[in-house]
């Protein structure tokens, strides 16, 4: 599932965002609590402008690491582009 996750990053990287979350949604299937898969799929939502899908997944993320900081700053960004000012101020 590592390989997975990493080849979806590197898809991402390179603007290759549907191979990318194919690479990452099967890295979650095989490993369900896989926090980076859902971690980089919430990426690549957010670079897709996916912003109610991105924070549905990093919801999801923050259930397995609650105290991960790449998370909540990600959940921060996230709820300031949708205009939720009060909760990017909480997560960042």
């Amino acid at each position: 599932t590592v390989l997975y996750c990493y080849l979806g990053m590197v898809l991402h990287a390179n603007d290759k965002f549907d191979e990318a979350l194919k690479n990452l949604t099967l890295a979650e299937e095989l490993e369900p609590t896989n926090s980076l898969a859902k971690y980089q799929k919430a990426n690549v939502y957010f670079s897709q402008q996916r912003y109610h899908d991105a924070l549905d997944v990093l919801n999801q993320v923050r259930d397995f690491a609650p105290r991960e900081a790449s998370v909540h700053f990600l959940m921060g960004k996230v709820c300031k582009r949708l205009g939720r000012v009060n909760d990017a101020i909480l997560h960042f």
